[in-house]
């Protein structure tokens, strides 16, 4: 039973503790934390204006293809939650761990290929200025109850 918490919090730890701190870390010297996440991507590659719209409908796109994956990861996250509190037999933890752990990697994968494509749009001095800041950024850009451009709750980019 010890072994199948200590697992849960490590693979919880490990999917989204690094990704937020670092990024928290590269922002936290920049300009102010209240900037969209258009706005990060604008100032971050530099976007003219017809790159911006690419980008805005391509964000877009995305957001409404993660939909099914956002509903994944509350009903997994929601059973992880629920066989740890209620102290479920080690195999059922393990059981919604993975569920969990799938459900993030496709939802990693969605931003990270949406990522490859808005890189894909850009002239490579443009992808060299701005690729760190918005990697870190775009964890997260396409989960919550918020569209991906409003200003989230809890900014870690």
């Amino acid at each position: 039973m010890k072994t199948a918490i200590l697992t849960t919090l490590a693979v919880l730890l490990l999917i989204s503790g690094p990704a937020q701190r670092l990024g928290a870390q590269e922002s936290s010297s920049r300009e102010p934390q209240n900037r969209t996440r258009l706005q990060v991507l604008t100032d971050a590659f530099s976007l003219d204006k017809d790159q911006k719209n690419e980008v805005k409908i391509l964000m877009d796109g995305a957001y409404k293809t993660a939909a099914p994956l956002r509903a994944d990861l509350t009903k997994t996250r929601q059973g992880l939650a629920q066989a740890v509190i209620g102290a479920k037999p080690e195999a059922e933890i393990a059981a919604a761990t993975k569920a969990y752990g799938a459900a993030a990697a496709a939802m990693t994968a969605l931003e990270m290929k949406t990522l490859a494509q808005m890189l894909a749009m850009l002239k490579p001095p443009q992808r060299d200025a701005g690729l760190q800041e918005v990697f870190y950024m775009m964890r997260g850009a396409l989960q919550g109850d918020k569209k991906w451009d409003e200003t989230p709750d809890q900014i870690t980019y």
